[in-house]
């Protein structure tokens, strides 16, 4: 997370894990968080969020059944504000007597009037306050349970290990914030989940919805995207509008700005309608560059990560 002419990552360095302050000029250390004792045993799921004065991230304190929670530091010093456990027990998707880590990789907390709104990597999104870490709700969801990856729960004669891996591919994404409303997406669980930001009680659910990222919100709708991209109305879970991308397959994480969600497949940048879900125009890779993925949008550019550049 890039703020105030700083950068907020999390790292592991010989073993230890920490979050860690650099200098975005000059690549210079400013603080880390492994010598403080509050906060050695703490492995930390995402990268920060930056508010308020705070770093804010998920952590995971390893035991006989993990511990899983949300700390601040400030952002001056890397020191300790407050940190608040949330949920205890085993960590990831349960597949016969193992447990797959996939929760090990969350997106950044969401940050909106004076509130903090995360995945817990435990099958629970949680809501505290900035300031305090004061748990205002934790809700819970049904958590993923795979068999035997080969054969499922039983011998059925069909290999699963796809199924497995394309839930296992979803992205670290961060809840979205839209209005009275939460729309989430945990690693360890089949659906996305739009809960009420006073309540965290579950307005909607739609289970089984093929998408590795969010690209964000287009009038009334939250943009769900893989080699389909569906736009789901926030307020009712109904599917708005879908958008295939016709035998190509989507290379990265896409970016939606001013009504366009820009594609990156692997043949081809496509520019589609964000409202309606028509494709506006296609600009084919340069050859000597190939596929870009991971689009970060800058000014009147588009930057991306290939396979070479």
């Amino acid at each position: 997370t890039v703020h105030g002419g700083n950068v907020h990552i999390r790292t592991i360095e010989s073993g230890v894990p920490s979050l860690r302050c650099y200098a975005a000029e000059s690549g210079k250390l400013r603080w880390s968080t492994a010598t403080s004792p509050e906060m050695k045993k703490l492995f930390w799921l995402s990268d920060p969020a930056v508010a308020y004065g705070l770093a804010i991230a998920v952590f995971l304190e390893l035991g006989d059944m993990n511990s899983h929670g949300v700390a601040a530091v400030d952002l001056e010093t890397g020191k300790l504000r407050w940190k608040t456990y949330l949920v205890t027990g085993n960590t990831g998707i349960k597949t016969n007597n193992r447990y797959l880590l996939s929760t090990l990789h969350l997106g950044p907390p969401a940050v909106d009037s004076g509130e903090v709104y995360t995945s817990t990597g435990l099958s629970s999104v949680a809501a505290l306050n900035a300031f305090s870490g004061e748990v205002k709700w934790v809700s819970t969801y049904p958590r993923l349970q795979f068999g035997d990856p080969r054969y499922g729960q039983a011998w059925s004669g069909y290999d699963l290990r796809l199924c497995t891996a394309k839930t296992l591919a979803r992205g670290p994404l961060s809840p979205v914030v839209c209005g009275e409303m939460l729309i989430v997406a945990p690693k360890d669980c089949a659906a996305v989940i739009a809960l009420e930001r006073q309540s965290g009680n579950i307005r909607w659910q739609r289970e089984f919805v093929d998408f590795r990222y969010i690209a964000g919100l287009a009038e009334n709708g939250v943009l769900l995207c893989d080699d389909t991209v569906t736009a789901l109305n926030v307020s009712t879970g109904a599917v708005s509008w879908e958008y295939a991308l016709s035998e190509q397959s989507l290379f990265g994480q896409p970016v939606l700005s001013g009504g366009t969600l820009y594609l990156p497949t692997d043949r081809e940048l496509q520019h589609v309608d964000a409202r309606t879900g028509v494709l506006k125009s296609a600009m084919p890779w340069d050859p000597r560059v190939g596929p870009l993925g991971n689009l970060v949008l800058n000014g009147s550019h588009l930057v991306g990560i290939g396979s070479s550049v």
